[in-house]
């Protein structure tokens, strides 16, 4: 059941939020009744959840009010925690944290382990929405422990179903699909096993198992406890409609996006709307719609506005202090009780024996600090290089498709051009400004997940590298067009590879962009492959200036304004694309070298290790 959670407001007011738990007197703390009022609202609530969570609100609402009365904390756990899981539905995730962080104080307040565990499957939902897939899993299964204990099936399969969705985005596809069937068998035909069918689709899709992955999503839309159910029913048919449109099947992704969409708003939710929305503007502009497509790019913009309105850091940070204070507070208790042996023993200590302990432990906390404080210093230092490395990464990037943007422009502002060569310029513009918003939406998201990781990260999958060449090709179309260069793509489709998409992007766009910007008007840039011994190698292969051999040595091991030159044409460059570029590779474990000549034109070659070839 779970989204990624995208929006949080500052830190002050969530540890307020934590504070609250605590403001019922402590002589009724673990007081419960049995009113029938209140169990009733709290199973209504529950039961809307997922097809109705608006009403699902307002249920909740009572029974806490109901049970604050009451005085029933266990009651009041219960209601906050229906609270957050209706939000969450909603997308409204900055009102699901609040609601989950006050019903973690309540349940710890009285040991209820059942209502701890949920709580800790909700911080958990927090670093998954993150992509902090190591310490969301710590957290699952602390959520499973104490579930456990209490026997409680139906909240294991939701835990297990919670570490399946982290196995997935990490491309563990065999664990991932282990879990879903183990959440299913846990939970014995209840919402979580109706969930399952779901997620079993979507890892099916991303391991390009189309017709497998359709049939979990279709089992999902005919089983009987999915006839209310919009949430579940948005989802499959966004992952038909992800199916359609990779099969290149663009009237059926609309048909499907659609239905998705309608479901999504019917419970305003936020995520499976922006998603859908999403595929139908992708798909219409595969079939060249491209006023329908922006009509849909505005929804996803919409959507993904509201998603991100506040800082991901704050979240982030905000979980990793409450995991510090608790482990200062262990060391606190640890500390204590070797205070209290020490103080037994020092009474049979001599004085020299007691001026020794003091002087070593003196020792070891001066130590401790200057440990401490390098260790910080550099984190800082490794911090403050990658983000400058992501900012090199956007200028560089964006450089490119700028520029044939604004050349376009230029030549609609001064020449006086007939009104059927105006039009196809327009729609020329119009495509590449779509091409543009598209890469620079990818590549804030990826440079987001990079900064809020622990460092530069290959996040792995299976691709095809001639789908992403022909990607790039379409940004720089213009300006070789521009040039008069003629562009042979030879390089053969149904090939993969393994390798994050967008550093894979930012490989071929740098390596294409210096072929385009050192070749001379009229000339040829060649694109082909080559397989050897499990590996495929692309070649990237130009007639331009070539590169002199001091340069050509030290062309990986520098950046900055000394290693840029001008192009045939007088193109600016930035001096640190090639640098990067090594680094990129090296993460996705490839190798990249290059061969050149001075006037006679340079070879540029990245090889990856072959992870599947298209049958002969």
């Amino acid at each position: 059941m779970q989204r990624l959670l995208r929006t949080l407001k500052p830190l002050g007011v969530l540890l307020l939020l934590l504070a609250a738990g605590y403001l019922l007197p402590a002589q009724s703390s673990r007081r419960v009744t049995t009113d029938s009022t209140l169990l009733r609202l709290n199973a209504d609530a529950y039961r809307l959840l997922f097809c109705n969570p608006d009403s699902s609100i307002q249920y909740s609402l009572k029974a806490r009010e109901r049970a604050e009365q009451l005085q029933d904390i266990k009651a009041l756990a219960k209601a906050l925690d229906h609270l957050g899981y209706a939000y969450y539905v909603k997308g409204s995730y900055e009102q699901s944290l609040k609601y989950t962080t006050e019903a973690l104080a309540f349940a710890e307040k009285i040991d209820d382990r059942e209502a701890i565990a949920s709580a800790y499957n909700g911080i958990g939902l927090i670093y998954l929405g993150h992509d902090q897939y190591d310490l969301a899993l710590q957290e699952f299964r602390r959520a499973v422990d104490f579930a456990g204990i209490g026997k409680d099936s139906s909240h294991i399969a939701a835990y297990l179903f919670n570490a399946g969705i982290c196995f997935d985005q990490t491309g563990e596809f065999a664990k991932a699909l282990s879990y879903f069937n183990r959440a299913s068998i846990a939970d014995k035909g209840h919402h979580v096993s109706l969930m399952a069918l779901n997620r079993l689709g979507e890892t099916w899709l991303h391991m390009r198992q189309f017709d497998t992955a359709i049939g979990y999503y279709r089992q999902l839309l005919s089983d009987p406890r999915a006839k209310e159910d919009s949430w579940e029913k948005a989802f499959a048919y966004a992952g038909l409609a992800q199916v359609a449109y990779a099969r290149a099947k663009y009237d059926t992704a609309i048909a499907y996006g659609q239905k998705s969409l309608d479901f999504a708003q019917r419970i305003h939710a936020k995520w499976d709307a922006e998603r859908a929305a999403k595929m139908l503007a992708d798909s219409y502009a595969a079939l060249h719609q491209y006023h329908k497509s922006h009509e849909y790019m505005v929804i996803d913009k919409l959507y993904n506005d509201s998603l991100y309105r506040d800082s991901r850091e704050q979240v982030v940070n905000f979980l990793k202090l409450q995991q510090r204070e608790k482990e200062n507070q262990l060391l606190k208790d640890l500390s204590g009780q070797n205070q209290k042996t020490i103080k037994l023993r020092t009474v049979l200590l001599t004085g020299a024996c007691l001026l020794t302990v003091l002087l070593i432990g003196l020792a070891l906390i001066f130590y401790r600090n200057y440990t401490v404080k390098h260790k910080l210093s550099q984190q800082l230092a490794t911090s403050n290089q990658l983000k400058d490395q992501m900012f090199s990464v956007i200028s560089h990037d964006l450089r490119s498709p700028m520029a044939a943007m604004q050349q376009m422009l230029e030549l609609m502002k001064a020449r006086q051009l007939p009104d059927e060569e105006k039009n196809k310029l327009y729609d020329l513009f119009y495509r590449q400004v779509i091409l543009n918003n598209n890469m620079l939406n990818n590549l804030l998201q990826w440079v987001t997940t990079q900064l809020t990781g622990p460092g530069i990260v290959a996040r792995k999958e299976e691709l095809d590298p001639s789908l992403i060449i022909e990607e790039v090709l379409s940004v720089y179309t213009y300006l070789a067009g521009q040039k008069k260069i003629s562009m042979e793509n030879e390089v053969r489709t149904g090939m993969t590879i393994r390798g994050d998409r967008e550093q894979l992007k930012i490989i071929f766009q740098n390596i294409i962009g210096n072929a385009v910007k050192f070749t001379h008007p009229g000339g040829t840039i060649r694109l082909f492959h080559t397989i050897q011994d499990d590996t495929i190698t692309l070649h990237v292969k130009d007639n331009g200036v070539g590169i002199p051999a001091p340069k050509l040595a030290t062309l990986f091991e520098q950046s900055g304004p000394s290693q840029s030159t001008y192009g045939t044409a007088k193109e600016k460059g930035t001096g640190i694309g090639l640098y990067l570029v090594r680094q990129f590779v090296e993460h996705n474990d490839g190798k990249i070298f290059i061969t050149s000549a001075e006037n006679k034109g340079t070879e540029t070659c990245v090889s990856f290790a072959c992870a599947g070839l298209p049958a002969s």
